[in-house]
């Protein structure tokens, strides 16, 4: 009777127990490469001779339900010992490799600025010529909260301060698609608002971005999240 153990990556089998046709045991340790791959190796005990077998893609590390706002970047990995490589799927199609999906057959795949149809049921797929071995997930997308303005007066300069509305602290994945944008005259339609380049910061959770008083037009302002 021939029992054998997965072991981890990157170490050999542990030892096998091989009793032979006439009642004798013998123990022996098999020289076999990393268990990282399926494969089939042939091992040679004194007396016998017999073809072990490295069976299914096993997943050891699983990916989990995400949930994140429009714009920011979501991450998945997992991990599977005898795999010869994954494939991450986004509700049952297989994911090609792009600026937006990165490492769609790695054990990390993320998102780029997730959008509204990125939701869904992402699985990775650990491949195996004997058995592929998945796992399914679920992703979420959700619009960033309303944000506010607000104007405060700073030494020598006007202080525009944007938030959420409901008071949840600005993510550092937002700051990139803040869109700030003035006029000098509320009448005009929004397409003649000139965008804002002046630098801001986030602090605590709130975007703070200072206007100069002096030589310079009282403003009407306007926020935009992705």
């Amino acid at each position: 009777m021939l029992g054998i153990t997965n072991a981890l990556a990157s170490r050999s089998f542990v030892p096998l127990y091989l009793t032979n046709g006439n009642g004798l045991n013998e123990i022996n340790r098999p020289n076999l490469p990393p268990d990282v791959l399926a494969a089939d190796f042939n091992r040679t005990w004194t007396n016998y001779s017999t073809t072990l077998s490295i069976g299914s893609a096993v997943l050891v590390v699983f990916p989990t339900n995400q949930t994140a706002l429009t714009g920011q970047s979501v991450t998945f990995s997992a991990l599977a010992w005898h795999t010869a490589g994954y494939q991450w799927q986004h509700n049952g199609t297989n994911l090609l490799a792009n600026a937006h999906f990165l490492g769609v057959t790695n054990v990390t795949h993320t998102i780029v600025g997730a959008q509204a149809d990125d939701p869904g049921d992402y699985t990775v797929i650990a491949q195996n010529p004997n058995h592929a071995a998945s796992d399914t997930v679920s992703l979420a997308v959700v619009p960033p909260p309303p944000l506010v303005l607000a104007l405060q007066p700073v030494t020598g300069a006007w202080q525009l301060t944007v938030a959420h509305a409901y008071g949840s602290p600005l993510d550092p994945s937002e700051i990139p698609g803040l869109q700030l944008y003035s006029t000098t005259n509320l009448a005009q339609p929004f397409a003649n608002w000139l965008p804002e380049t002046n630098l801001g910061t986030l602090t605590n959770g709130v975007f703070l971005l200072n206007y100069p008083t002096a030589g310079h037009p009282a403003k009407y302002w306007r926020a935009q999240d992705p």
